[in-house]
């Protein structure tokens, strides 16, 4: 995007949709299967869905992701375990 002419913001990520509770639960059963949860109250505006379009990135970039969802958590996992081993 950097490198391109297209001057506005564009949503980048993947079209795969998930609950933000299910994510949490499969970074948890990763991370630290023993790790709690805090639920608070969400606000009055909150969106019930989030699934955003990746059509622009796609048409002005010629973009897509290349990995899935699964695929990118474990990536980004490992890479900080490897990182933070002592």
């Amino acid at each position: 995007l950097m490198e391109s002419n297209y001057q506005y913001p564009l949503n980048l990520g993947s079209q795969e949709e998930i609950s933000i509770i299910d994510l949490a639960r499969i970074i948890k059963g990763r991370i630290n299967p023993s790790l709690n949860f805090k639920f608070y109250s969400l606000p009055s505006d909150d969106p019930i869905l989030r699934k955003p379009s990746i059509e622009k990135a796609e048409y002005y970039l010629n973009w897509c992701p290349k990995i899935s969802l699964m695929e990118g958590l474990n990536n980004t996992i490992n890479f900080y375990k490897d990182s933070f081993k002592t």
